[in-house]
């Protein structure tokens, strides 16, 4: 690889040869930026510890969390629920959430468990329908809200492999049913989706501690 420096770039200190890392030469040489995670800006890129990139998608400054949502989706696709679109109660937030499972804990390996915090998800149906209440958990999918935020600030616009899961119910047994599941599909659209009709993609959502530091694409 031939990497081109000026002399507005190197300069000699001493016995010492200084090299200013310019964005072209961070580039050439694959260097990403360290940043703290709370200096990151909405829509940032960052790059956990295996690899794995995540959009930042909300800096929650009063509890001191960073909220972000994996770029690329999980390689297995999952059912929501055999039986309900709670997802306070669903399977997959309990795979999401297992402890000895290869999800969390790449997450783990990725930021620290230390670093992986309980985030509040509010489980408002698309009806306005408050049933399901609000559920604590480190994992969840992103509810609709969060979707459309990201989407807003220009996160989440490429074509997906497979449509994936949101968190939010389209209604519940208080309205006209609780079968159904918002589901973003591979063109970017929303619509919803019985919860136990198909196996769909899991795209990580949490939140961190704010003050870790973090690689920046």
């Amino acid at each position: 690889m031939n990497i081109e420096v000026n002399k507005t770039s190197v300069r000699v200190e001493g016995n010492n040869l200084v090299i200013e890392l310019t964005e072209e030469l961070r580039k050439s040489l694959r260097i990403r930026q360290l940043k703290q995670l709370y200096e990151c800006k909405i829509g940032d890129i960052i790059v956990d510890n295996i690899g794995n990139e995540w959009y930042v998608v909300e800096q929650d400054v009063e509890n001191w969390k960073t909220k972000v949502w994996r770029k690329e989706l999980l390689e297995e696709i999952y059912r929501f629920d055999k039986k309900s679109n709670d997802f306070s109660k669903s399977e997959i937030k309990n795979i999401l959430n297992d402890e000895s499972g290869d999800i969390l804990n790449d997450i783990y390996k990725g930021f620290g468990k230390e670093n992986v915090l309980v985030d509040t998800v509010d489980l408002l149906s698309m009806d306005g329908l408050n049933t399901y209440g609000k559920c604590e958990c480190k994992v969840h999918l992103g509810t609709f809200d969060d979707y459309r935020k990201a989407r807003k600030n220009e996160m989440l616009r490429e074509e997906n492999k497979n449509s994936f899961w949101l968190d939010t119910p389209d209604s519940t047994n208080e309205g006209y049913s609780s079968s159904y599941v918002q589901v973003v599909r591979s063109g970017g659209d929303v619509y919803c989706d019985g919860c136990y009709w198909h196996d769909r993609g899991v795209r990580p959502f949490c939140s961190l501690e704010s003050s870790i530091c973090v690689s920046v694409r």
